[in-house]
């Protein structure tokens, strides 16, 4: 991915550590416990090197990223804990005036209980739900705009969404759309989830990812590609997923199923990357603890994916969520630079984004 020089110098923007700091810092920590020194070491000088190229670039080198998904599974997740408390000690949160919006109007002591929640299950899912009119506006916008069946490794062009003629088990919408639309935009700027998101973190958020998808019935089988296998996400140092219901979710048309505390560690025989399958999460997971998140049209639910999750296949229906993601680095996995020029005309939107700076990085 090729990054012009006014993307570069908006990413340099970013409060994040330099990448002698963080050599220095993870020298002096306990990560040798966790694995071979060797291979540890190893591993961590290529995020080291990959991590100041980053900063230099903002493009991750593709054998940094997967040094670092590495350490993930070879620490069980203390790796990104430790460089994550020293990203927050370079970009502490933004102070926020008044906390109010989709997730209602949130006081410290509030929010303190929602994180704690998402730190010890891994997701919350809020009693605040997205209004019926705005669920009808979005659907509405599904159903009329172009999306891609995503069915690899078939290919398919953009086509409009027509579950009379399904093309793939799942259909995603350019992201570029997406930020064009009023409604998103609006939730793109709702400060109680910058609240949740940065409270979460630990840290100045940074709006990295819009998506939206269709699920349907293509296939009853899970598919791999639509991320129906159990699996875990990392493809950022900390990230956070705010995920909306837009259609009435039931067990039968693919609830979001996550297991509860598997964020926190993972036994020693999961600790690997890639798909997992249902039976070896039921051979070290009390039933209990596998749960699935159905709800009705808006349920809005924030999730930490780097602990086992999956959307389960549908029987029946379909499925439309849209997901917002905030992260406390931009380093890992490839993503969008928006240019504000190709975004409609909204005046709140872009002095949301201009008060904003650091959350809104990539937006140019």
């Amino acid at each position: 991915m090729q990054v012009d020089d006014k993307t570069l110098n908006e990413i340099q923007e970013a409060i994040e550590p330099d990448a002698m700091t963080l050599a220095l810092m993870l020298s002096t920590s306990e990560l040798a416990n966790y694995s071979d020194e060797t291979d540890l070491n190893k591993a961590i000088e290529i995020f080291i090197d990959g991590y100041n190229i980053f900063t230099e670039t903002g493009v991750t080198p593709g054998e940094a990223h997967m040094a670092f998904r590495w350490l993930f599974y070879a620490t069980d997740g203390y790796f990104n804990d430790f460089v994550s408390e020293i990203i927050n000690q370079f970009n502490p949160p933004h102070k926020l005036a008044k906390i109010d919006g989709v997730l209602g109007e949130l006081q410290q002591h509030k929010i303190n209980y929602i994180v704690e929640q998402i730190h010890n299950d891994g997701f919350y899912v809020f009693k605040n739900k997205l209004s019926n009119a705005v669920c009808d506006r979005l659907i509405n916008f599904a159903l009329t705009t172009q999306s891609i069946p995503y069915n690899p490794p078939f290919t398919h062009q953009k086509t409009v969404y027509n579950r009379q003629n399904l093309l793939a088990p799942t259909y995603h919408f350019d992201e570029l759309d997406l930020i064009n639309d009023p409604e998103i935009q609006n939730l793109l700027t709702d400060t109680s989830i910058l609240a949740i998101a940065q409270s979460y973190l630990g840290c100045k958020p940074i709006q990295d990812l819009v998506a939206m998808w269709w699920s349907t019935t293509f296939e009853k089988q899970a598919n791999s590609a639509a991320a129906q296998l159990y699996h875990c996400d990392m493809d950022r140092i900390k990230f956070i997923k705010f995920f909306v219901y837009l259609t009435d979710v039931t067990p039968e048309n693919g609830p979001h199923c996550y297991v509860k505390g598997s964020c926190q560690s993972k036994p020693p025989e999961l600790l690997k990357d890639g798909r997992i399958a249902d039976a070896e999460i039921y051979q070290y997971y009390r039933q209990e603890d596998i749960v699935e998140i159905t709800g009705s049209c808006g349920t809005i639910i924030a999730a930490d994916t780097r602990g086992f999750h999956k959307g389960k296949p549908l029987n029946s229906g379909e499925r439309l969520v849209l997901q917002l993601e905030f992260s406390n680095s931009l380093f890992g996995g490839a993503y969008n630079s928006v240019t504000l020029e190709k975004v409609k005309e909204n005046t709140s939107f872009t002095n949301y984004i201009d008060q904003f700076k650091h959350t809104y990085s990539r937006f140019i």
